[in-house]
């Protein structure tokens, strides 16, 4: 596929700064919920999971393979969560990526680490990987990051996107034709923001409808029609998402290829926008499934299901509609899910973290590589004392 000149953006993307936010109060009006995050945060990737703990360290698991987890590049794999060291200041968000993870700290710097560092440095595969275990800071006034495969892209605090690496514009030039973004989203080769009037613009990779233009790649941003104004953007891989003040979630993407049903219609997919979800106040796309939360505190979740990722147990190889995640999770509301790719992880309100499907290289966080299709607490505390 051609190099674009233009950029490649993070795992989900919403308004506020972090998971776990309410719904927008007014239906019929574009509002923007608050930046304040819950005291631990949780994000996932196609190889690994990141959390946020309440002194504000980052913890990871799953494939070091790229140095994800900022360990030597002779550990492959970290199946117990472990601190990521040498970030200096205080954390307040994280990104999850496929070759490398960042973290955005309280003075608006983003602290990267993995090979995404090559990315940045415009120097993809010419460098040994030991350099890029270190976390490195790679730019600052960021209110919001975005970290996918092999690239990143930062939102400013005046609302312009910065984008380093595959599938991005330029290296480290601001993205023409943006402004007044508030949020960005990224998984694999197609970006999507969301725009503070409730627009959403995309551009990257095309072929799967992604972009809703006919299935063409686009090297500049275009607005998405046939859409409700928006509050959360979140984009997979293949597919793109928004979900609306009332709760309304539309898909579109994952024709030709990637077909597992994670935009909705079926294994077709929808080349359009269209509505596929109801009572959503959170939305989080995987690589090829799709999660959402409803107000209850229930995850629901469609799309690729071979490792139990959309259902939490031995289900169908795909869901095509919402379904509800079949666990009771201790009895306690669900309030984040991560967006992995053959994995799933989810927070609860008392910030423990449960994960389920396929366990490759530790992704589930409990020492071990074996598969769960129900969910398994990960080894994993929110506060320093507290309970798993």
């Amino acid at each position: 596929m051609q190099r674009l000149a233009f950029c490649c953006l993070i795992a989900s993307c919403t308004t506020g700064t972090g998971p776990g936010e309410s719904p927008a109060p007014d239906a019929g009006a574009v509002q923007h919920e608050s930046s304040a995050a819950p005291p631990c945060l949780l994000d996932a990737s196609a190889s690994g999971t990141l959390a946020l703990d309440d002194a504000h360290n980052v913890w990871c698991w799953g494939s070091n393979n790229q140095n994800e987890c900022a360990r030597p590049s002779t550990t492959n794999f970290v199946a117990e969560p472990v601190m990521v060291q040498g970030i200096d200041g205080e954390v307040v968000d994280i990104h999850a990526g496929f070759q490398g993870n960042c973290a955005r700290t309280s003075d608006g710097k983003l602290w990267c680490w993995g090979t995404v560092l090559q990315a940045v440095d415009g120097l993809e595969g010419l460098r040994s990987r030991e350099a890029d275990a270190i976390p490195r800071v790679v730019a600052e006034r960021v209110r919001h990051a975005a970290t996918g495969l092999n690239g990143v892209c930062v939102l400013h605090e005046e609302g312009t996107v910065r984008c380093w690496g595959e599938w991005t514009v330029g290296d480290g030039e601001l993205v023409p034709e943006l402004s007044d973004v508030v949020s960005l989203s990224f998984k694999s080769q197609h970006v999507c923001v969301l725009h503070e009037t409730g627009d959403v613009s995309c551009w990257g990779r095309g072929d799967t409808h992604q972009l809703a233009n006919g299935g063409v790649e686009s090297a500049v941003p275009i607005r998405i029609d046939g859409i409700p104004p928006a509050v959360e953007v979140s984009v997979g891989n293949g597919h793109s998402c928004i979900r609306t003040g009332n709760g309304d979630v539309w898909c579109w993407g994952g024709v030709q290829f990637n077909r597992y049903g994670q935009a909705g219609g079926g294994l077709e997919g929808n080349p359009t926008p269209q509505r596929v979800a109801q009572g959503a106040v959170q939305l989080k796309a995987g690589m090829e499934h799709t999660c959402i939360i409803k107000a209850e505190g229930t995850p629901w979740c469609w799309g690729r299901n071979d490792d139990g990722q959309s259902s939490a147990g031995e289900g169908p190889e795909y869901v095509f509609t919402p379904t509800q995640v079949v666990a009771d999770f201790d009895g306690v509301r669900v309030h984040t899910v991560g967006g992995g790719a053959h994995h799933e992880c989810a927070m609860t309100d008392d910030n423990r973290v449960w994960c389920w499907g396929n366990n490759q290289g530790g992704t589930l966080g409990v020492g071990t590589q074996v598969r769960s299709p129900v969910p398994v607490l990960a080894h994993f505390r929110c506060h320093a004392t507290g309970p798993l």
